[in-house]
């Protein structure tokens, strides 16, 4: 009987450059992808965000029950009569949303990294809303802490930040936390007071503390 042929076998060099070939497509593709999902995450809307654009703040918050606090400007002024007390005097300021917000958009700087930077009370928590730039978008940056007295100075202390729904890694969480440190120090430089208990009450910021006698 006659043998059959057998098919002259690919050389094996092709055969791992065309497994390569496949393997590496593969990998590019899969790159590609993931790549897509994080800018998906990266520039998408927050629904915190979206929630804050929806509805005002006093339905965010819910209604204070205390009556609306005086303007800031007014307590201000209170608060450096009191110290100019020859003793230490316990104070107190309390804000709402609106003049916080009122309050960052007046201080806030053209170069920060953060724009636009809007607040709201969450529970005891306060949540920080802003753009950034990232890789030359504007993306949403979104951060959640507690207020609290450290060392005679408030202190906001962060517990999870995003890049529109992507979580920030944690050098990029200790860079923001440094600036906001740095802010509230400044802040606490040109109050003559030591601040004692930072909470959120009845849908206000309240800051008490005790002069410090000129």
């Amino acid at each position: 009987m006659p043998h059959s042929r057998r098919q002259p076998s690919r050389p094996r060099w092709k055969t791992a450059l065309m497994g390569c070939g496949i393997g590496c497509g593969s990998a590019l593709l899969l790159g590609g992808l993931v790549l897509l999902v994080l800018l998906h995450k990266v520039t998408a809307v927050p629904p915190e965000v979206a929630r804050m654009r929806e509805a005002p703040p006093p339905a965010s918050s819910g209604a204070p029950a205390q009556p609306a606090p005086a303007p800031y400007e007014t307590q201000r002024q209170e608060i450096e009569q009191a110290a100019r007390s020859s003793s230490p005097t316990p104070v107190t300021l309390r804000l709402t949303e609106a003049q916080m917000n009122d309050l960052i958009a007046q201080n806030a700087g053209r170069n920060a990294e953060v724009q636009d930077v809007r607040v709201a009370f969450t529970g005891g928590d306060l949540l920080l809303t802003g753009t950034t730039n990232w890789r030359g978008r504007q993306v949403y940056i979104t951060a959640v802490g507690r207020p609290q007295a450290v060392s005679g100075q408030p202190r906001f202390q962060l517990s999870s930040v995003r890049l529109g729904t992507l979580a920030m890694p944690a050098s990029g969480v200790a860079k923001l936390q440094a600036e906001i440190d740095r802010g509230m120090a400044d802040w606490s430089a040109e109050n003559p007071y030591d601040v004692t208990d930072v909470s959120i009450y009845d849908g206000q910021l309240v800051v008490q503390g005790t002069t410090r006698p000129r």
